[in-house]
């Protein structure tokens, strides 16, 4: 009786175990869908994108419409856990780059070295908090002090390696603004 149950719980645990992998091979399977269909983030679309999405919801449509009284278009980014963080470095970016606004890209750079003088006095291994400092306000200067085009920033920003890098130091940053 004893080696049955011991049996059956062998091969339960068989059965298990390959669920739980075709349950990561499922998994790994929606999320490189995912990646191959979505950018990052989005080229510009016309605000009429959304009446689809909220179709069957006036009062969100009403809405809608008044946005679209004030802005031109969005952008669509991937849902992958990073997006709020994606959109607000590319939204900031976007606006220096397309105002020419040197002195506030200063006030960024400026900014971004006390979060790091900051993160380093917190504890966080100076070496690693320098490289995200370094990759993240030598894109701020590409695109602000060199001029680089929006297309440029857009390209940059739907390469996973560069926008990752960029990503993890707003995490730090939004960490030392919460300390």
């Amino acid at each position: 009786m004893v080696r049955e149950t011991a049996a059956l719980d062998s091969v339960e645990g068989k059965d298990a175990l390959h669920s739980d992998e075709a349950t990561l091979a499922q998994q790994e399977a929606i999320e490189s869908d995912i990646k191959a269909s979505s950018p990052l983030i989005s080229e510009v679309l016309p605000l009429t994108t959304l009446d689809e999405d909220f179709s069957g919801h006036p009062v969100y449509l009403e809405k809608l419409e008044l946005l679209k009284k004030k802005y031109t278009g969005i952008r669509r980014l991937r849902r992958d856990g990073n997006c709020f963080y994606r959109a607000f470095g590319f939204a900031y970016i976007e606006y220096l780059l397309t105002g020419k606004r040197l002195k506030q890209a200063e006030r960024l750079k400026s900014r971004c070295d006390e979060c790091r003088d900051a993160l380093i006095s917190f504890g966080y291994t100076q070496f690693t908090v320098e490289d995200f400092h370094e990759q993240f306000t030598a894109m701020v200067d590409r695109f602000t002090v060199d001029s680089e085009p929006l297309a440029k920033l857009e390209a940059t920003f739907n390469d996973q390696a560069y926008s990752d890098y960029y990503v993890v130091f707003l995490r730090y940053v939004f960490r030392t603004v919460c300390h």
